[in-house]
């Protein structure tokens, strides 16, 4: 396989990617609008987990694209088109992780029943914002 098509094969892997996660939130936040019980909540951490996961996944996969991208240019194994459509590729992924953005957030805010699911539901989502891993 040449370098275009590696860029291609990360580039689909990576909407694929985004694809799970994004439906993982549409999914969570269909059935939840507020935590109202311990098994929302448990949903929820549940749902930040793999949230936090695919998001280290994401990360790779970009890194590989970019760096087979760049690398391929510098060696002049990537052409003009085959730039022009790199270009493009990070331009959609920018994009994607744009849409998805607000799905994460809205998640992040939901009301919650008492004040100590509150404080939990606070410092999950700091950790998750924060952290490499979940440790919750």
């Amino acid at each position: 396989m040449g370098w275009m098509g590696w860029v291609v094969v990360l580039f689909a892997l990576g909407v694929a990617n985004w694809l799970v996660a994004t439906l993982d939130l549409r999914k969570f936040l269909s059935l939840h609008d507020a935590l109202k019980d311990e098994e929302a909540f448990e949903g929820f951490k549940s749902m930040a987990r793999k949230q936090m996961y695919l998001a280290l996944i994401q990360l790779a996969l970009m890194i590989g694209l970019g760096v087979v991208g760049c690398v391929g240019i510098a060696i002049r194994q990537l052409h003009f088109f085959d730039i022009l459509v790199f270009l493009a590729f990070n331009g959609v992924n920018f994009a994607l992780g744009k849409h998805s953005k607000g799905l994460e957030l809205k998640a992040k805010s939901l009301p919650t029943a008492d004040g100590s699911m509150a404080a939990a539901y606070a410092e999950i989502c700091a950790r998750w914002r924060k952290s490499v891993l979940p440790d919750f």
